[in-house]
């Protein structure tokens, strides 16, 4: 039984320390329009960094459709862990409220836009 016992702990272990050691990428969006001290930004998602152009043109492109003829900056800062991407996007809305922008919380979810 202990022969047994040995390498089923040893193989939990690495599957855990696996696991732990693999994070996915995570992102924001946000917009910012300068003139009118105005800034919106998104919850944080999971992701692959190589669709980060094409997913900011889709957040770009829906934002456009809801409100046209905004003079608007359309970024998705991409970072290695969420938590890195929380304290980015804490960060982003801190310094803008700062500066005196109104910084609105976006309901935009790449995962179900339709």
């Amino acid at each position: 039984m202990r022969a047994f016992v040995v390498p089923v702990v040893l193989f939990a272990a690495a599957t855990l320390s696996g696991s732990a050691s693999a994070k996915a990428d995570a992102y924001y969006c946000y917009w910012v329009d300068a003139p009118a001290k105005q800034a919106g930004v998104t919850a944080i998602f999971p992701g692959n960094r190589l669709k980060q152009k094409s997913v900011t043109g889709v957040f770009a492109a829906d934002m456009q459709r809801q409100h046209p003829n905004k003079g608007r900056k359309y970024e998705c800062p991409w970072k290695a862990e969420p938590d890195q991407a929380e304290e980015d996007r804490a960060g982003f809305v801190a310094t803008h409220q700062d500066l005196g922008f109104h910084v609105q919380m976006l309901s935009w979810n790449p995962m179900s836009r339709y």
